[in-house]
């Protein structure tokens, strides 16, 4: 009997959701209606199990069940295959059903706060659903579908909960794919530094260069705006950076030796801010190479300032007080609120390339562009323009006085021996 069971929630376990759900396609097969698959999957559970130990997390998985358990009753099966997943089947499903007003509910009595000693906890949940026959006639097969849905649902929608389409599954054998090469790529070794060069345009002198991430795999590349989100997924972003870093420290006391006084400026990624920044490090590292502070320059993005907010202030703060300067990179782009300009020590903020690329007399960017530049000179805080394509654009700048330019009509990025050069070139 108990091997068929759950031993904490007492819902049915893996083996005995497999065996009902043959039972419900065999009679669904018959009476030719559908059935419905939703995998259930708890989204902040490893937080409250982290912080307030497995007690909680056991005692808030089994109030969950309970739940789910309530408002399934008779219609189906409730089933939890481990940790935070849960799998619910609906037995007779009719042909236009549906059932969003299901899933619904599900959701709102899973996040209904749950009251348990002095703590008061809350959970959200992702839902992903397929149906028997259109997506599966299998229960192996089903529940994978359910899944598949489940982790857009935790990707995309805002509603919490997607139906799966074959057209996820080709995106989950893609998403697959990559993720495998970037897991091949961080094991081999085979990231590397890029640099572009970040100009000031009254004296036309390189001042600093940008830090970019460059991979290479079987000598295919692979680009950062697939393998950056991978690398922040898996978590292997903190490495990858640390050891960009420590490249970028060795490139920078080569060209200090030549006469180079400018900085490297190197992007963050939100993870960076989740766990204690190792500071220290950096500090180490650039004493290791003899370089002052100023070297390095760390540039972050809005999202980093959006998510748990003190949190993020007390790192900020960090940096500031051991003397680095922070930009805000991609600004615009987010939900740009000027709160987060006062409230953070922030000392630079970059107008993204979308918003220079497509500056037109009169038009919306350019109102974007000269705003943010005001605001910046406003706050005391200086402005870089990325994405400077064409002369024409470079002197729009200089006329709204932005002074600070990088773009590919100065140079694009490129390794450290193709940019040595352009740090001493006069523009």
């Amino acid at each position: 009997m108990i091997a068929t069971y759950d031993g904490l929630t007492g819902l049915v376990n893996r083996t005995l959701l497999l065996d009902r759900l043959e039972h419900a396609i065999g009679l669904a097969r018959h009476h030719e209606h559908r059935v419905a698959v939703m995998f259930v999957d708890l989204d902040r559970f490893k937080g409250i199990n982290d912080s307030l130990g497995h007690d909680y997390g056991d005692k808030l998985l089994r109030i969950v069940a309970n739940r789910m358990r309530n408002l399934v009753a008779e219609s189906g099966t409730v089933a939890r295959l481990g940790g935070d997943e849960f799998v619910i089947v609906i037995e007779e499903v009719n042909a236009n059903d549906d059932l969003s007003s299901f899933v619904a509910q599900i959701i709102e009595s899973v996040e209904t706060p749950i009251s348990l000693a002095e703590e008061v906890l809350r959970v959200s949940c992702s839902i992903g659903v397929a149906f028997y026959p259109e997506d599966a006639s299998e229960p192996a097969e089903l529940i994978k579908q359910a899944d598949v849905a489940m982790y857009t649902a935790k990707k995309d929608a805002l509603s919490g909960f997607t139906y799966f389409t074959t057209d996820m599954s080709e995106r989950a054998k893609t998403r697959l794919q990559l993720e495998n090469k970037v897991k091949r790529a961080y094991s081999d070794d085979c990231f590397f530094n890029h640099y572009q060069p970040i100009i000031d345009a009254r004296t036309n002198t390189t001042i600093g260069v940008e830090l970019l991430l460059r991979g290479k795999l079987d000598n295919e590349p692979l680009f950062p705006d697939q393998f950056i989100p991978v690398l922040e997924e898996l978590k292997y972003i903190i490495e990858v950076t640390r050891q960009a870093m420590r490249r970028a420290a060795e490139d920078l006391s080569s060209w200090y030796s030549q006469g180079f006084t400018g900085f490297v400026s190197i992007n963050l990624s939100a993870l960076h801010f989740k766990t204690e920044f190792d500071l220290t490090g950096v500090l180490t590292l650039l004493d290791e190479f003899n370089l002052p502070k100023e070297a390095f320059r760390f540039e972050i993005t809005e999202g980093v300032l959006m998510d748990d907010s003190d949190n993020a202030l007390r790192q900020i703060n960090r940096f500031v007080k051991e003397g680095f300067v922070l930009a805000l990179d991609d600004f615009g782009t987010g939900y740009s609120s000027l709160s987060y300009l006062k409230r953070y020590p922030l000392s630079v903020l970059k107008i993204d390339k979308s918003f220079v690329n497509e500056m037109a007399p009169g038009n919306a960017n350019e109102a974007l562009v000269t705003t943010t530049i005001t605001l910046a000179n406003n706050l005391n805080m200086s402005c870089v323009a990325e994405g400077v394509e064409t002369k024409a654009q470079a002197e729009e700048l200089i006329g709204k006085a932005c002074y600070f330019h990088q773009g590919y009509f100065y140079a694009k990025p490129c390794t450290a021996e193709e940019v040595a050069p352009l740090l001493f070139k006069a523009w």
